[in-house]
């Protein structure tokens, strides 16, 4: 109850989407008219990637779509018989609202962010403002934000990573390191598939899970 920010980071494939849906999934059934959204750089991305892992989740847990979730593919939103709602969002960078103010009408319970890196920190300090706020004291449940993602040496790395490593991150947050091998449901062959990986900086980040890359091919040390 006061973990407001959860970073989930590491390598690929560490089980970081299933775990988002899953949260989702079961916090909307569980409780009755909470709102909340996944959210990524771009909408079409998510609905192409993420969504079917949702549709995966909820096959696992016996859940029927048009029975006992409905998907409005149209207005990019899932509900539920209870009246709970996620909402897909899209937080790509638009030059004409560089500060995401069309997001801050938008009130929440909770969220994820899938594939962090690949948004502005602005996304993040706008949208962040935006949970808590629909149902949270009916429910006393605290505001709470899953970020998931593969290293990046952006404000993931400022924010969370580094202030982890030094010991000083703000009793808010919280940092899980991911790895490959914590997901014992890959396929077989996937490590193999990483361990090709030739360009030593993806190799770092997608396989190893490891937040100091190299970012420069000319870095000495």
């Amino acid at each position: 109850n006061k973990t407001t920010y959860v970073l989930f980071g590491g390598a690929a494939s560490g089980g970081k989407s299933w775990l988002g849906c899953e949260y989702l999934l079961v916090q909307c059934i569980r409780y009755p008219d909470v709102k909340c959204f996944m959210a990524r750089e771009k909408l079409k991305t998510i609905k192409q990637s993420t969504l079917l892992t949702f549709f995966k989740v909820a096959r696992v847990h016996g859940l029927k779509k048009d029975v006992d979730f409905f998907y409005h593919q149209q207005e990019s939103y899932i509900d539920f018989p209870n009246g709970s709602r996620i909402d897909i969002l899209e937080l790509k960078f638009n030059p004409s609202d560089p500060l995401f103010e069309d997001l801050g009408s938008l009130e929440y319970t909770f969220g994820w962010i899938e594939e962090a890196g690949e948004i502005d920190s602005r996304a993040f300090d706008t949208i962040k403002t935006r949970i808590g706020r629909w149902n949270n004291d009916k429910y006393q449940i605290h505001p709470k934000m899953l970020i998931t993602c593969n290293p990046k040496k952006n404000w993931l790395y400022t924010e969370f990573y580094k202030p982890w490593k030094d010991k000083r991150l703000p009793e808010n947050c919280a940092f899980i390191q991911s790895f490959v091998d914590d997901n014992v449901f890959n396929e077989v062959n996937y490590r193999k598939q990483l361990e090709d990986i030739k360009d030593p900086i993806n190799r770092q980040r997608l396989l190893m899970g490891d937040w100091e890359y190299d970012s420069e091919q000319g870095t000495l040390m």
